[in-house]
C-alpha cells in the first residue's frame, strides 16, 4: 500500500488527472493490489480487513481507466489509503508482515 501511496503522491498527480496519468496509475494500483495479495500472509481478521480496502481502491482504479478525470475516484483512493494507515500499524514495532 505504500508503493500506492507513493504513486498517488507524485507531483504530476493532481485533480483533474490527464488521461495517461490516470491509466497510470489505475495499473500501478491493480499491480501492486496483485503483489499485496501473492505476498501478505495475514491473520483472518486483519486479511478480512485488509481485502476491504483492497475492494475500494481496486473500485477506484477502474473508475479512474474509464473515466480520468473523475475526482471521486481519486478522493476514494485517498480515503482508502487513509483507512488503511489507521487499521494497519508500520511503525518499526509492529509485526514484520509489510502490506
Amino acid at each position: 500500500m505504500s508503493r500506492i501511496q507513493a504513486a498517488v503522491e507524485q507531483p504530476s498527480t493532481s485533480s483533474p488527472l490527464s488521461r495517461e496519468r490516470s491509466l497510470a496509475l489505475a495499473r500501478t494500483i491493480e499491480q501492486n493490489v496483485t503483489y499485496i495479495i501473492e505476498h501478505c500472509k495475514l491473520p483472518p481478521k486483519a486479511d478480512a480487513a485488509l481485502h476491504m480496502l483492497i475492494a475500494r481502491v481496486l473500485a477506484a482504479a477502474r473508475q479512474l481507466q474509464e473515466d480520468s478525470s473523475s475526482d471521486a475516484a481519486l478522493a476514494q483512493i485517498l480515503s482508502t489509503l487513509h483507512d488503511y494507515r489507521d487499521a494497519f500499524d508500520h511503525s518499526p514495532a509492529a509485526s514484520s508482515h509489510r502490506h
